[in-house]
């Protein structure tokens, strides 16, 4: 199927809350389903209900569309923006909330950018470590980790690696301590 036969069918059986994030089942009419009895308890069963509504081991909501698994943040994205971009972000990191304001269309790099803090990070703050009784500031960038400084003080350590972040466009929520 392709990219514009996915966004119309989308677009035909859905109705979509952008504002809430929600999407609907609509009425099926007779081009969908030929049998009338089967049409009437499609219809009753489901139009007007919930649709991608199901929260997947990943912790997106999902559900099946025309017989193949969706993602309900890229279905309303599609559906909004008439394109399939090949990654979406939750800008406040939460999964479940496919508010159309709270979705972007980015690559992978920008993605990572606008991370959670590591449940394995001791510092609170990603990029900052202590090693040796120092604390030591550092960055990923472009596949390589820079290293930003030792400093007898977390709180300089803390300011170089946020400046850096700055400097390299990452997302004001990156490093966030849980979901907003």
């Amino acid at each position: 199927m392709t990219e514009k036969k996915l966004i119309s069918d989308l677009r035909r059986l859905i109705d979509a809350d952008f504002e809430a994030g929600l999407l609907f089942w609509k009425e099926r009419g007779a081009s969908d389903i030929l049998d009338l009895r089967l049409r009437n308890t499609w219809n009753t069963r489901y139009a007007g209900k919930p649709a991608l509504c199901c929260v997947s081991a990943s912790g997106y909501c999902s559900g099946t569309f025309l017989g193949k698994a969706m993602l309900a943040h890229r279905a309303i994205f599609a559906m909004r923006f008439g394109y399939m971009p090949h990654v979406i972000d939750h800008i406040d990191g939460n999964k479940t909330n496919n508010s159309i304001d709270n979705l972007r269309d980015v690559d992978r790099a920008q993605n990572s950018r606008n991370q959670k803090l590591h449940k394995n990070n001791t510092s609170g703050v990603v990029g900052v470590r202590r090693r040796d009784g120092r604390w030591i500031a550092q960055i990923k960038h472009a596949g390589a980790y820079r290293f930003l400084g030792s400093f007898s003080d977390f709180e300089m350590a803390v300011t170089a690696r946020r400046e850096a972040q700055e400097a390299l466009g990452f997302h004001k929520n990156h490093g966030r301590m849980e979901v907003l």
